[in-house]
């Protein structure tokens, strides 16, 4: 299963991470909610930037503090078996990790988004009313990374016909920054170039061929090129430029050396907002 898929409704909002869930619907009641939608804070002790540069090229993770989110939770239990089991499973679903994992929620009316997301605190108490099927605690989780996606993926084709050696199209990012586009390159093409017009008009560039049947790979967010699964980084052309998918309405243009065979540019991407 895989994340996300436990959140179905029909009421909202609902929460999933590590394969649990709760919120609306769920014996796990959300009392309070901070640091969940709010935008990301910017670190105090960054050096200002120039009049009118905005955030600069990219407003990356160094620009900005750790996202912290937190829950006030009650467990309304409807037996002791069902509490006893909740009292068991909380604590190992919020272990400390260290590597992040999806954090899922969804809100009424709106699709299900995600935070890169690992456990920082689970504070829940024995008293009395755990002992009378209510039980009550917080969690927080940390975000490194503030941004939050869209869960769902979208897959944008650019499709060169044969006997031509370019084409253009557009890649709409719904969100409100800068999104990494993972380039999937499928043969035949020699020196494929992946241009955006809307980031300074920066492209990518491998210097390879790319036969028919193979498959070259650009990861923006890894700053990597695989060739079949076998990294070729040191094949990008050093006139390139690491480019993103800005908020709106992005015009890309995908271009080969040769005129052979079709050859396809799936650009894929989450919807990124901060």
């Amino acid at each position: 299963m895989a994340a996300g898929d436990l959140i179905v409704g029909p009421t909202y909002p609902q929460y999933e991470y590590n394969g649990f869930l709760f919120g609306s619907g769920t014996d796990i009641l959300t009392e309070k909610v901070k640091g969940l939608l709010t935008n990301a804070e910017l670190k105090t002790t960054d050096e200002e930037r120039a009049p009118g540069s905005g955030w600069g090229d990219f407003g990356g993770v160094q620009d900005y503090k750790a996202r912290h989110i937190t829950f006030d939770l009650h467990v309304l239990a409807q037996s002791v078996v069902a509490m006893e089991n909740y009292v068991e499973q909380i604590p190992g679903i919020f272990i400390a990790r260290s590597i992040p994992i999806q954090f899922v929620w969804q809100r009424t009316g709106k699709t299900k988004r995600f935070y890169w997301a690992k456990p920082e605190k689970v504070d829940f108490d024995s008293d009395y009313d755990l002992a009378h099927l209510k039980w009550s605690g917080s969690i927080m989780l940390k975000c490194d990374d503030p941004r939050k996606y869209s869960l769902q993926e979208f897959i944008d084709a650019l499709i060169i016909p044969n006997g031509l050696t370019t084409i253009g199209g557009n890649v709409v990012n719904n969100g409100s920054t800068d999104a990494f586009p993972l380039l999937e390159i499928l043969g035949p093409c020699t020196n494929p170039r992946v241009q955006n017009v809307q980031d300074s008009n920066h492209f990518l560039r491998a210097n390879l061929t790319v036969a028919a049947g193979q498959t070259l790979m650009i990861d923006v967010k890894s700053q990597t090129l695989a060739l079949n699964g076998v990294d070729y980084s040191n094949y990008l052309s050093n006139d390139s430029n690491w480019w993103f998918l800005k908020p709106g309405v992005n015009q890309l243009t995908y271009t080969r050396d040769d005129a052979g065979g079709p050859s396809t540019c799936n650009v894929h991407h989450q919807d990124t907002w901060v």
